[in-house]
């Protein structure tokens, strides 16, 4: 046997042993079963990067290359001079991505490279990172957070920044628009008018969420054309077909149930104060860009107790339904405490720096209140209670009730003021929503002329009233 046959054979037994190896592999992922034959499409979104390396002097011009296998499917437009970029469907956020599932499996998965552009010379880049293939494949389009890696051969051992991106399988609708819209390009970035701003924040939705998730149908009825909204956070468990779609007046009548479930806080014995939040209306919209809408939820502070409801995407007038997470049972410690709520704008990134947006808050008083009555109380919400000039940020509904152990107990509990009430919570976000939620988004004590002004007002208010004070007595 000569040389050539001799590295010949060896050559066959390495690709055949490479085929076993890549067969044992498939079927540990798949668990024995074939892998779709074939090809799938996904849709693949490159949202935003924030705290990316600085590639000039002080800041860089980031781009983004996705490729597989070595070769590059996708790159989207330069933002220049930013260290917190984000791409939008002109600026070539979007794109498909066709493969097999054999295929996907059998490599290291999608590599997203960042790179500074740089006009007289080659572009920097700047860190990579890898998307594995099961993550691409199971992903449902949701936000995926990536830290950059040094790249291959670099001397240094870690880089700062992070990169958003959502991936999900394109659906015939996707398709389509991705051929219709994206695929005409300006200057080589694909354009769609209304989905042509910034659709991300650090923690927003994105477009690939924002638009290809429908949150409204028409359907006929006869000759009568009828709207319905897709009920969030979810339809009823128990009735999925019949509550996944509701028109405005399903979901209000719905609305106005008993909630299903309960949670029961607090240390208190005077009695139990049932809170459920029913709903919010007009309020700001706080996400930018395309079909974004403010993702909504509620926090309830009341005395040692600190309660979040679910959240409500993409909605400025949500609803909370019986079966959501909206009732919670407080255990009373003194009648007087306040119930404190807060309205915010839910952010989804994991980034240290970024908190919820308060839209508004109020302070309910609650000494009024009659025991075993159901009230359903409607206020308006503001960003704080002591600025004179505050506007108003839409309203939100409640419908609580008041259960008394013993009546003599509350009335000796109001001979001395409601104690002092501590609260820890998990992280900096959440501390943060305690503090807006109870006190109002400004600080007071910190040199402002609205403060200096709404002081004056408090002062020429009190004046005014201690003349008829003075002139009763």
């Amino acid at each position: 046997m000569n040389e050539a046959e001799e590295f010949r054979d060896i050559l066959e037994k390495e690709i055949e042993a490479e085929k076993i190896r890549n067969h044992e592999k498939l079927n540990v992922v798949f668990h024995g079963k074939e892998p779709d034959a074939d090809e799938i499409t996904f849709l693949v979104e490159v949202v935003s990067g924030w705290d990316l390396p600085i590639g000039d002097l002080a800041t860089s011009d980031p781009y983004v290359i996705s490729s597989f296998l070595g070769v590059d499917i996708h790159k989207t437009a330069v933002i220049e001079k930013t260290l917190d970029p984000i791409w939008t469907v002109r600026t070539g956020s979007l794109f498909l991505f066709k493969v097999k599932a054999e295929a996907l499996f059998l490599s290291e998965g999608l590599l997203f490279t960042v790179k500074d552009y740089d006009a007289f010379g080659s572009d920097e880049r700047l860190g990579i990172f890898y998307v594995a293939p099961k993550v691409v494949y199971e992903s449902k389009g949701e936000r995926l957070e990536f830290k950059l890696l040094p790249t291959p051969g670099a001397k240094v051992k870690e880089v700062p920044g992070y990169i958003a991106i959502r991936i999900r399988r394109a659906t015939d609708d996707d398709i389509k628009f991705m051929d219709e819209h994206v695929h005409k390009k300006v200057r080589g970035t694909p354009t769609l008018s209304i989905m042509s701003k910034a659709t991300d924040q650090l923690g927003g939705g994105g477009a690939l969420k924002s638009y290809f998730s429908r949150q409204a149908r028409h359907i006929k009825d006869g000759d009568i054309d009828i709207k319905q909204y897709r009920v969030r956070p979810g339809p009823d468990p128990k009735r999925e077909e019949e509550t996944t779609w509701m028109t405005k007046d399903q979901i209000d009548e719905e609305t106005k149930k008993e909630s299903f479930h309960w949670l029961d806080v607090g240390s208190g014995r005077l009695g139990r104060l049932h809170v459920e939040i029913l709903g919010c209306d007009g309020l700001p919209n706080l996400d930018s860009g395309g079909r974004n809408k403010t993702d909504t939820f509620v926090a309830l502070v009341y005395e040692d107790s600190v309660v979040k409801t679910d959240v409500v995407d993409d909605c400025l007038n949500p609803r909370w339904l019986p079966w959501s997470k909206r009732a919670t049972i407080f255990h009373i410690h003194h009648s007087s405490s306040q119930l404190f709520l807060g309205v915010f704008d839910y952010d989804q990134s994991v980034h240290p720096g970024d908190d919820h947006d308060l839209i508004g808050r109020v302070a309910v008083d609650l000494t009024n209140i009659r025991k075993d009555t159901m009230y359903v109380l409607k206020y308006d919400l503001f960003t704080t209670a002591k600025i004179s000039d505050r506007k108003r940020l839409g309203s939100i509904t409640i419908r609580l009730r008041m259960e008394v152990e013993d009546d003599r107990a509350v009335l000796l509990s109001n001979l001395e003021p409601p104690p002092e009430f501590y609260v820890n919570v998990k992280t900096r976000k959440d501390f943060r929503v305690v503090k807006y939620t109870c006190t109002g988004k400004y600080d007071t004590s910190k040199y402002d002329i609205k403060f200096i002004n709404s002081y004056i007002e408090e002062i020429l208010s009190v004046q005014h009233i201690s003349f008829y004070l003075t002139d009763a007595f």
